[in-house]
């Protein structure tokens, strides 16, 4: 299979600013040389603690934050699904009129043209054409995610980079969501990056992970041998909270 994404010696610095009187600054680095790749028609799971820069690495393959190293995607144009699906969606607009600005802001000027992939879409996602009428507020956080994954499909994306995507939802609805992005991925044959800070979710969703700890890639594979023989101290620490 062909790479869709590379990175290579990925590095991350900010600048942060200490003291009260007498501040001065210091770098903080956030990565630190890390590399991946991810193969066309695969899910990575890249996991670790909050602040071990699982984001951040979201972040520079957007082009988001400013970075050192190599992103390389082969036409991959990626998009981006976030955690909190409530703050994903401006509340004051009905969920047809989100989805139809995807289209537009991509420069899809036919009203009737938006109006069917809208409408494919909305099915597609597992959700009906009256939900199209209602304003994020009357939908379940299952159903506000929904309407996030179809938004960041409606460009057509070949990568999607997913933050965290079930973390704020119940045990039954994060096994829907899983059951859906996975059923997508092989309807549109998408591959996924997978941000998540739990391993359980990880090892039965991806095909391959990473282990984050400060910045620092410090193991991977396959998420089943990793399970049976972690190598790393820390990894032992993550499986052992489970």
């Amino acid at each position: 299979m062909n790479e869709i994404l590379k990175v290579k010696d990925l590095n991350v610095s900010f600048k942060d600013s200490q003291g009260l009187l007498f501040s001065h600054t210091v770098t903080k680095h956030v990565l630190k040389g890390v590399s991946f790749e991810i193969k066309e028609g695969q899910i990575l799971g890249l996991v670790g603690e909050s602040g071990s820069g699982k984001s951040t690495i979201a972040k520079a393959v957007l082009g988001l934050v400013p970075y050192e190293g190599e992103v390389i995607m082969d036409n991959a144009a990626p998009s981006m699904v976030f955690q909190d699906p409530a703050g994903s969606l401006n509340p004051a607009k009905r969920i047809g009129w989100l989805l139809d600005e995807a289209l537009y802001l991509r420069g899809e000027k036919d009203p009737d043209e938006r109006s069917n992939k809208v409408l494919e879409m909305i099915n597609l996602v597992g959700l009906k054409e009256e939900h199209l009428k209602r304003y994020p507020k009357e939908l379940s956080g299952g159903q506000r995610q929904r309407v996030c994954i179809g938004r960041a499909l409606m460009s057509q994306p070949r990568l999607l980079i997913a933050d965290e995507p079930v973390s704020a939802l119940d045990v039954t609805i994060q096994a829907q969501i899983l059951e859906l992005l996975r059923d997508l991925q092989k309807k549109l044959d998408l591959s996924i990056l997978f941000i998540s800070h739990d391993l359980r979710v990880v090892y039965n969703f991806c095909d391959r992970l990473i282990i984050l700890k400060d910045g620092v890639i410090v193991e991977e594979g396959d998420p089943k041998v990793v399970y049976r023989t972690p190598k790393d101290q820390y990894t032992k620490v993550l499986l052992s909270s489970i």
